[in-house]
C-alpha cells in the first residue's frame, strides 16, 4: 500500500472545502472550496482533499487518478472534524446513481466520510453509496459510515428492486478493478432490495475485503460474486482472488 504524503520527492498539495466555502475560491484552508466536486475536478495525483465538518447535500463523481509516482489522491474527512455526504435533499434519478462515484480511476482513496440517505421509492431508481464501475487499480475505500442508502419500492427483497452500500463492479472487460482495499468501514440499516450491502462483481482481481463491521441490513451483508454479465467477456465476469477476512 502506498502512501499519498510523499512519493519519488514529492509533497502533496492539500484542498480543502467548507459549508462556507467558495469555488472561485483558491480551495486553501483559510479561502476553502464549496464544493467536493470542483475539489475532485482540480485534483491532481498526490493531493488530498480535506471536507470539514458539516452536512454536504452533493454528490461526488471522482474521475480523476494518482499515480505510483506522485501518489493517492485522497478525498477524506478533516483530521479531527467530521463531514458527511446526506443525500436527503436529492431525489434519485432511475438507473445507477450514487453519493460517490469512482470510475476508470487509479490511485484514489475515500477514507473517514460519512455517506447516508439516498433514497428511493421507485423500483426503477438503483440508490448507491459508493461505487467503484470501470476498470482500474489501487482503489482503496477506508473507515467509511456508510447508512439508510434504502431501496423502498413496495414487494422487498428478491422482486427486482435494488440498492448498494459499498459496490465495486468491475465492467471493463480489458481492464480489471484491481489492487482494491475495502477496510475498516460501517455498512448498516440500508435498505437493499435483491442487493447486496457490500459487494464486488464482475472483473475484479487482487482485492480484499477486511474488518468491516456490516449490519442492521435487510438484505445480502458481503459477497463476491460473478457471472451477472457485469464484464462483458464471461472469461473475466467474476470477482477473484481477492481475501475477505475479520469483518462482522
Amino acid at each position: 500500500m502506498l502512501s499519498g504524503a510523499c512519493i519519488a520527492g514529492k509533497a502533496h498539495s492539500d484542498l480543502y472545502v467548507s459549508t462556507n466555502g467558495k469555488d472561485s475560491s483558491p480551495g486553501t484552508i483559510d479561502k476553502p472550496l464549496r464544493t467536493i466536486q470542483h475539489a475532485a475536478d482540480i485534483a491532481k495525483p498526490g493531493d488530498r482533499v480535506y471536507v470539514r465538518a458539516g452536512s454536504y447535500c452533493q454528490q461526488l463523481a471522482i474521475k480523476v487518478s494518482g499515480d505510483a509516482q506522485q501518489g493517492f489522491i485522497t478525498f477524506q474527512s478533516q483530521p479531527g472534524e467530521h463531514a458527511v455526504l446526506d443525500g436527503g435533499c436529492l431525489t434519485p434519478p432511475k438507473g445507477d446513481t450514487s453519493m460517490v462515484e469512482l470510475t476508470n480511476v487509479n490511485f484514489v482513496r475515500v477514507q473517514g466520510l460519512e455517506v447516508r440517505n439516498y433514497r428511493t421509492g421507485d423500483h426503477r431508481s438503483v440508490p448507491w453509496g459508493i461505487r467503484v464501475s470501470g476498470g482500474g487499480s489501487h482503489i482503496e475505500i477506508l473507515h467509511n459510515d456508510v447508512h439508510h442508502i434504502e431501496q423502498n419500492s413496495a414487494g422487498g427483497p428478491g422482486r427486482g428492486a435494488n440498492g448498494i452500500g459499498i459496490g465495486v463492479y468491475g465492467t471493463n472487460a480489458t481492464t480489471p478493478i484491481s489492487d482494491l482495499v475495502i477496510d475498516g468501514n460501517d455498512v448498516h440499516h440500508l435498505k437493499t432490495g435483491s442487493s447486496e450491502s457490500l459487494v464486488v462483481n464482475g472483473n475484479v482481481t487482487g482485492f480484499r475485503i477486511t474488518r468491516n463491521f456490516v449490519h442492521d441490513n435487510n438484505n445480502i451483508g458481503i459477497d463476491v460474486i460473478g457471472f451477472e454479465h457485469t464484464a462483458p467477456d464471461p472469461a473475466v465476469d467474476r470477482a477473484r482472488d481477492g481475501v475477505v477476512s475479520e469483518n462482522s
